[in-house]
C-alpha cells in the first residue's frame, strides 16, 4: 500500500516543493489550492513526473466545513490518510518585527 498525504496550499511556494519532495519518497496525494488553479496543475504535473498520484481540490480554509470536507475527500481518492500537512495561508505583515 502506497503512502499518501493531504497538502494545502499546495500551488506554489513551500507547498508545491512540499508536495514534490513527498513524490519523491513515494507518496500519493491531494493537494489544494485557493485562488490559483494554474499553480495547483503545475503541481499535478511535477508530481505527476515522479509517479505519483495526485487529485487537486479547490477550498478556502476560511469556510469551517472545508476541513472536515477535504479530510473526507481525500479518504475517498487515496483510501487513507497517511500525513497531513496543513501548509495554506498568508501573512501580510510586512516585517518580521511585527510580529507578536
Amino acid at each position: 500500500m502506497r503512502k499518501t498525504a493531504l497538502i494545502t496550499g499546495a500551488s506554489s511556494g513551500i507547498g508545491q516543493g512540499i508536495a514534490k519532495a513527498f513524490a519523491r519518497e513515494g507518496y500519493d496525494m491531494v493537494i489544494t489550492y485557493a485562488g490559483n488553479p494554474q499553480g495547483a496543475e503545475e503541481t499535478r504535473a511535477e508530481v505527476e513526473k515522479l509517479n505519483a498520484k495526485c487529485y487537486i481540490m479547490q477550498a478556502s480554509l476560511h469556510d469551517p466545513q472545508t476541513p472536515q470536507r477535504l479530510c473526507d475527500e481525500a479518504v475517498k481518492a487515496l483510501g487513507h490518510i497517511d500525513v497531513l500537512i496543513l501548509n495554506a495561508g498568508r501573512d501580510a505583515r510586512s516585517s518580521i518585527l511585527s510580529a507578536d
